[in-house]
C-alpha cells in the first residue's frame, strides 16, 4: 500500500490519478489527507473526490475533525460538504443537519445543496427551523427592496441596483431549496418553473398551487414574495411584518457596507464602495480604513481604491500599516504608472461577454480570483505556445492580433474572447501582438472554469445555451 505515497508526487498527471483512484482498495486512515488535498486540485478533483465518495463513511471521522479545526479553509469545509452529499445516508444526514445553524451562509448554503442530494426531508422541530430561516431570508430580501427603493431615486446606481436585485434573485431560489425540505419537491419545482415563465397566467397557478400547500404561518408572506408586482408594491406588502426604517440615501450605503455578510453579498458591497470612489463620497473614511485589513481582496481593493480616490492623504497615511507584500499589490492597482485592474474591474470586463453577462456579479467575483493580467505594448508580440490550450484569453482595451507562424489567424478588440485552440501542429507557434496602442489581457485557466462550473449546474446550462446559439448564429452565415 504503502508503495502508493512514491506516485502521489509524480509529476504526470495520469499517473498520479491512478494513484489516488486505487486508494479505495487500500482505504488507510493515512491517505485521508492526500485525498482531501488533492480534490481541492483541478486536474485532480474529480479522481479524488470520487475515491473518497467509494470509501464513504469510514472517511466521515477524519472529515468531521478537519472540518471542526479551527481557522479551517473554507474551500476544505465546502469539499467536505460535498462529500457528505454525494455519500448520502441517514449519518451523512445528521452530520450536515448539525451544521445547518454554522455563522458562515456560505456553508449553510452548501449544506442545504447537500442535504437536497441526500433526499433529505424535514420531520418535526426541523421544520421549525427551517420555517425561521425562511423568515430570515424574507426579512434580508424586505431589506433589500428598501435599499432598492432609495437607490433608484439617484443616478448613476445602476450597479449597486443590479447587484441587491441579484442578491434578491438568488433569496427566492434559497427560499425555493428550503421549501422543497418541508413539502413535495415536485411541487416545488413546479411552482418554480411556472414563475420563470415570466408569464401572468405561469404566475397565477404557481400562487394557487402554493395555496393548496403551504402552511399558514408562512402562506402570506411567500405569496407577497413571489407575486410579480413592482418593488414598490411588495415593499408595501411586506413591510407589515418585517418593518423598516427610512433611510436616506448616505445612510443606505453606510448600512449596505456595514450589514453581515451573511446578509448581502460581497460584490453588493464593493459594489457600494466603488460608487463612493467615482463620485467623490466623502465622510466614510473610518470604515474604509478599517476594510484595508479585510481579508478578502475583493473589498479591500475596493475600499483602498475609494480611499485613495475621496482622501489620498489618508490612503498614504494608512498603506504602511500592512505588509509590504500587500502595500505593493495595491499600489499596483491604484497608484502605479502601469495601473493593474482591479477584481471589481476584471468582473466588469466579464460581464460585457455575452459567455459571463448572464451569471450573476457574486459568482463573478468568485472566478475572477482565478483571473489573472498581464499587459501587452503597442507592437510587441508575445509567444503563448505553451499555454494556448490551457487557458481562455479576453481582451480588456486596446487591440490584438493572434499570429500562428507568424501570419495573422484572426483579430481581437476590447470584450472578444480567444476560446478553445487547437494547434493542428505541436510544432505551431502561437503568438499575440498588440496593434494601434497597448493592449491589457485577461487570462482565465479552463480547468478552473470548469471547475467553477461543476459546482454551478445552472450557470452550466445557461452556457451551454449561449454557445449552442453562438454556433447556430455562426451557420446562418
Amino acid at each position: 500500500a504503502y508503495l502508493l505515497l512514491d506516485f502521489f508526487s509524480d509529476s504526470d498527471i495520469e499517473i498520479k490519478n491512478m494513484a489516488l483512484k486505487l486508494i479505495k482498495n487500500v482505504p488507510k486512515a493515512e491517505f485521508y489527507p492526500i485525498l482531501l488535498q488533492n480534490s481541492l486540485l483541478p486536474a485532480h478533483n474529480e479522481t479524488a473526490t470520487q475515491t473518497m465518495v467509494n470509501i464513504g463513511e469510514k472517511m466521515f471521522p477524519y472529515l468531521e475533525s478537519v472540518f471542526y479545526k479551527t481557522r479551517q479553509d473554507i474551500q476544505i469545509m465546502i469539499k467536505i460538504i460535498q462529500v457528505y452529499g454525494l455519500v448520502g445516508g441517514e449519518q451523512a444526514i445528521e452530520l450536515l443537519w448539525n451544521k445547518i445553524d454554522y455563522p458562515d451562509k456560505k456553508i449553510v448554503a452548501q449544506v442545504l445543496v447537500a442535504l437536497g442530494k441526500c433526499g433529505f426531508t424535514a420531520k418535526n422541530e426541523q421544520i421549525t427551523r427551517i420555517k425561521l430561516t425562511i423568515q430570515s431570508d424574507i426579512g434580508n430580501f424586505v431589506w433589500n427592496l428598501s435599499a432598492l427603493e432609495v437607490i433608484e431615486a439617484h443616478k448613476n446606481t445602476g450597479d449597486i441596483f443590479q447587484a441587491i436585485k441579484e442578491d434578491n434573485d438568488h433569496i427566492i431560489n434559497h427560499i425555493f431549496m428550503l421549501l422543497s425540505m418541508i413539502y413535495d419537491p415536485h411541487s416545488i419545482q413546479l411552482v418554480k418553473e411556472n414563475l420563470e415563465s415570466n408569464t401572468s397566467e405561469g404566475t397565477t397557478y404557481a400562487l394557487e398551487l402554493l395555496d393548496v400547500f403551504l402552511s399558514d404561518d408562512i402562506k402570506e408572506q411567500i405569496s407577497f414574495l413571489l407575486d410579480d408586482m413592482g418593488h414598490s408594491d411588495k415593499f408595501n406588502k411586506l413591510q407589515n411584518y418585517y418593518p423598516q426604517s427610512d433611510l436616506t440615501f448616505n445612510e443606505t450605503l453606510k448600512h449596505l457596507v456595514n450589514r453581515d455578510f451573511n446578509q448581502i453579498s460581497r460584490y453588493a458591497k464593493a459594489c457600494a464602495y466603488m460608487h463612493m470612489g467615482v463620485n467623490g463620497i466623502k465622510n466614510f473614511n473610518l470604515v474604509l480604513i478599517a476594510n484595508l485589513f479585510n481579508s478578502d481582496w475583493l473589498i479591500k481593493e475596493c475600499a483602498a481604491w475609494t480611499l485613495y480616490q475621496t482622501d489620498p492623504k489618508a490612503y498614504h497615511e494608512n498603506l504602511p500599516r500592512l505588509p509590504h507584500n500587500e502595500q505593493v499589490a495595491l499600489n499596483n492597482c491604484i497608484t502605479s504608472e502601469n495601473i493593474k485592474p482591479i477584481r471589481y474591474q476584471k468582473i466588469n470586463v466579464l460581464r460585457k461577454i455575452g459567455l459571463f453577462e448572464m451569471i450573476p456579479g457574486n459568482q463573478l467575483a468568485n472566478l475572477v480570483e482565478d483571473v489573472y493580467d498581464f499587459n501587452v505594448n503597442d507592437g510587441q508580440i508575445i509567444d503563448i505556445s505553451d499555454e494556448v490550450q490551457k487557458h481562455f484569453y479576453i481582451l480588456s482595451f486596446g487591440k490584438l492580433n493572434l499570429l500562428v507562424n507568424e501570419e495573422i489567424e484572426n483579430q481581437y478588440s476590447p470584450g472578444d474572447i480567444l476560446m478553445e485552440y487547437v494547434k493542428l501542429k505541436p510544432e505551431d507557434k502561437i503568438c499575440l501582438q498588440a496593434t494601434e496602442g497597448n493592449c491589457q489581457v485577461l487570462k482565465l485557466n479552463k480547468e478552473n472554469l470548469y471547475d467553477f462550473l461543476s459546482d454551478h449546474y445552472d450557470l452550466s446550462l445557461k452556457i451551454l445555451e449561449y454557445l449552442r446559439k453562438e454556433v447556430q448564429s455562426e451557420e446562418v452565415f
